[in-house]
């Protein structure tokens, strides 16, 4: 089963697709959006993640809201 890690503790070791929840300061409730987080890049300065939505105009701002992540889950398998 897959539970959410504290962002501000852990970082991915792998590269790959993960779920991640974003809590902005001011908003009422925080948002499960899909990400790519590359680990070759460094966690200070450059967060290493990609959002779905890289082309909205909050994206900068929101990878630095990232609060906690989960690996992407398995299909349902079949049967």
């Amino acid at each position: 089963m897959n539970e959410w890690i504290d962002a501000n503790v852990e970082f991915p070791k792998e590269t790959g697709t993960y779920l991640v929840a974003v809590k902005r300061e001011g908003d009422i409730e925080s948002c499960v959006l899909m990400a790519w987080y590359d680990a070759k890049h460094s966690p200070f300065g450059d967060y290493g993640w990609t959002l779905l939505n890289e082309f909205y105009s909050l994206s900068d701002d929101l990878r630095g809201c990232i609060t906690h992540w989960m690996k992407w889950p398995e299909p349902p398998k079949e049967g």
